[in-house]
């Protein structure tokens, strides 16, 4: 592979590394041979041959491929040129500046013509086999670009271009370490070259080293003043290293420079949106839609934020835009879903759901809510067989197990509801939904003690919660444990003193159980000053006259 795409060296590192390991493996020096005759580096060549001939005395392939390099060697000797003149160079040089020419017309197969001819009169002339080698690579003939750089660099160490190119190619390969050394030579002969700078900031940033990144971008428009790109690369940096102002002010830059660039205004947008700034997004989204009016994430991220300001109307609008320009992402359909089911448009929400389901079938959370909708619509069968989907994709879905233990409940299949509960709790110990749905269901089928511990275990993992505490106190009331019951009514009061069902309990409790009149009237007098519109007012005043 390596061989093909020109880039040798990791080839020859294989090798090597093979021949170290397997010093005895002929076909490694076979290969680094042919690696080096390819390259026409003869001599390395006849020196892995020959190693293998050592191994291998009578290998045919081995010494026929010896004996035509000394045949290539002696030829080549044969026709080795004369050194170049004074009038050589001059004519060589002559073509390379007609080749330079050219190239600014725009008129790139006349220059490398041109520039061929050069190091066919000199092919010593480095300027021209790196002028050669960017050609090539912009024609995406990369082995020649390579062959061409490579001498260059040969020819003339500090040939910047030459490395800056080479980078180019390495980086385009994702030979990023490759690409970075090449770059950061390139830059040690020319420390003024941006795109330099540029490029191996986008290689700092690719591996993480934001710090890194940020300094060669930082350089890159100290350098170009207008290098709309880099000034937005540096805002991606910023944005990485948390430096949200910093990030603002280099978007800005790279609009102020360039109006129509796409994304500064959407990633403003973005942050806008982490800072919950929402009005700031939409006005920042908005803005970029007039450069990029077909970018389905800016109409993803303007529903989701319309979703969060409960405006489902225009949520619905913009996701139904986004999946108009993407309907392949899962994500704009669950959205959608979600906008709704807050609509209370169930019907189209489950539609929605299933489509995202379409897309991503191990979807269980769009199975989950699927299900929940279904149980609201009192559609019990689709919900039990929903849940259990997402249960079998999702074995540790306590959520899913307790909702399916609701509806087992409410179609009064109570051993079945009871087992789900079980199951959410094993998966959830502090589950205090699933201790108390259980407590429910143990109390329905008249296994109180069991539900009485339920209770308590829901209060002792969520002390402060009301629910709870008001099962306990019914219970309390139905097992004639009036005292227990009126503590558990009087911690919910301490917790919220607004309670209304609070002070009702009590209420009832003080008149028909504990026979305290003034208490029951005390109470109930407070029920109907939290509730006065209370379907219960009329039986309530009936009791406290």
């Amino acid at each position: 592979m390596y061989e093909n795409q020109g880039f040798n060296q990791k080839a020859r590192d294989i090798y090597k590394q093979v021949k170290k390991l397997q010093p005895d493996d002929v076909g490694a020096y076979i290969n680094m041979g042919k690696m080096y005759e390819k390259q026409g580096l003869c001599d390395k060549a006849l020196d892995e041959y020959r190693n293998a001939l050592k191994l291998d005395p009578d290998n045919k392939i081995v010494k026929n491929a010896i004996e035509k390099i000394i045949m290539m060697q002696k030829e080549k000797e044969d026709k080795k040129p004369k050194e170049a003149t004074e009038d050589d160079i001059s004519k060589a040089l002559e073509w390379y500046q007609k080749g330079l020419k050219e190239e600014e017309k725009g008129n790139f197969g006349t220059a490398k013509k041109y520039y061929h001819k050069a190091i066919n009169i000199y092919p010593d002339l480095h300027q021209a086999h790196s002028r050669l080698g960017e050609l090539y690579f912009n024609d995406g003939d990369l082995n020649k670009a390579i062959k061409h750089l490579n001498k260059a660099i040969e020819l003339n160490p500090d040939d910047a271009n030459a490395h800056f190119v080479l980078g180019k190619i390495y980086q385009k390969n994702k030979l990023y370490d490759d690409a970075i050394k090449e770059y950061e030579k390139s830059l040690k002969i020319d420390p003024n070259n941006a795109y330099a700078c540029y490029r191996l900031g986008i290689l700092y940033y690719l591996q993480g080293e934001y710090y890194k990144a940020k300094a060669m971008f930082t350089k890159a428009t100290i350098l170009k003043p207008d290098f709309y790109q880099a000034f937005y690369n540096l805002g991606n940096t910023y944005d990485e290293l948390n430096h949200t102002q910093d990030a603002l002010k280099a978007y800005q830059k790279t609009i102020e420079i360039n109006s129509s660039f796409r994304g500064a205004r959407y990633n403003i947008g973005m942050i806008y949106n982490q800072q919950k700034l929402y009005n700031k997004a939409i006005e920042a989204y908005n803005q970029e839609l007039n450069v990029n009016p077909d970018d389905p994430d800016v109409f993803y991220n303007l529903g989701v934020i319309y979703a969060k300001q409960k405006k489902y109307t225009d949520a619905i609008s913009y996701l139904k835009k986004a999946i108009k320009y993407n309907n392949n992402d899962p994500d704009y359909f669950y959205q959608l879903a979600q906008a709704y089911e807050q609509k209370k448009d169930n019907i189209e929400a489950i539609k929605t759901y299933n489509k995202a389901l379409e897309l991503n079938p191990t979807d269980h959370i769009a199975l989950y809510n699927i299900g929940t909708l279904y149980f609201s619509l009192n559609m019990h069968k689709e919900a039990i067989k929903t849940f259990t989907k997402a249960i079998k994709i999702n074995k540790k879905f306590d959520k899913a197990y307790n909702n399916l233990g609701l509806v087992y409940k409410k179609i009064d299949e109570l051993d079945m509801a009871i087992e789900a509960f079980k199951n959410a709790i094993e998966i959830a110990p502090t589950s205090v939904d699933a201790h108390n749905n259980l407590g429910h269901a143990y109390e329905e089928k008249n296994l109180l003690d069991e539900a009485l511990s339920e209770y308590k275990k829901a209060i002792s993992i969520n002390p402060v919660l009301i629910e709870s505490h008001f099962n306990l106190g019914k219970l309390y009331t139905k097992l004639n444990l009036y005292e227990e019951a009126e503590n558990e009514y009087l911690k919910i009061l301490k917790i919220n003193s607004s309670y209304a069902d609070a002070y009702r309990a009590l209420g009832y409790l003080y008149y028909k159980q504990l026979n305290n009149k003034p208490k029951a009237k005390e109470n109930f007098e407070q029920y109907l000053k939290l509730n006065p519109s209370a379907s219960d007012a009329n039986v309530i005043n009936d009791l406290i006259k």
